[in-house]
């Protein structure tokens, strides 16, 4: 299928929505090109469907879901020293979630909680739920109320790394 980006290091995220393949990708040669969703459109050929944000201290499309029939991605920072203030010259920015509004146009959804990962996004009785990194994130689950992210706590510190929808629960 080739690459989103020639110099993307990493595609972080895919989903599939309407029937097309979406990518995310975590960095590139220069911020500019960084934290951009992309769809395929065939034969090997990528088209660009924007950069999440203007800060170019956010690098990654870290997650992505379709949830309630629109796809959402979560910023981040990839490269694990970026995010942890141990690359000299980099601050990293706090992160956001994104709701795609078609061609290049990204909503943003607001600022979830204090880290600079979201490892990952979940679907769960009609909520949104964003999972962070166990640095600043504090390894804690946030929901999205329709207006402002809800700290729904840390289930044990260490990084969320997937969410579950079964049996009437949400398994993390």
């Amino acid at each position: 299928f080739g690459k989103p980006e020639p110099s993307n290091s990493n595609v972080t995220a895919m989903v599939t929505w309407r029937g097309d393949l979406y990518a995310g990708i975590a960095d590139a040669e220069t911020p500019e090109k960084a934290c951009h969703v992309f769809r395929y459109g065939g034969d090997r050929t990528w088209l660009d469907c924007g950069r999440l944000c203007d800060d170019l201290n956010v690098l990654s499309v870290q997650s992505m879901l379709v949830h309630n029939g629109k796809i959402y991605a979560g910023s981040g920072n990839w490269d694990w020293a970026k995010a942890q203030h141990a690359f000299p010259g980099f601050d990293p920015s706090k992160v956001h979630v994104y709701e795609y509004q078609g061609g290049t146009e990204w909503r943003d959804l607001g600022q979830v909680g204090e880290g600079y990962r979201i490892m990952c996004m979940g679907s769960f009785a009609g909520d949104l739920y964003a999972g962070m990194d166990q640095g600043d994130g504090g390894g804690k689950v946030f929901r999205y109320s329709g207006s402002e992210w809800i700290d729904c706590g840390a289930p044990d510190g260490r990084n969320i790394e997937s969410f579950l929808p079964s049996g009437g629960f949400l398994y993390v």
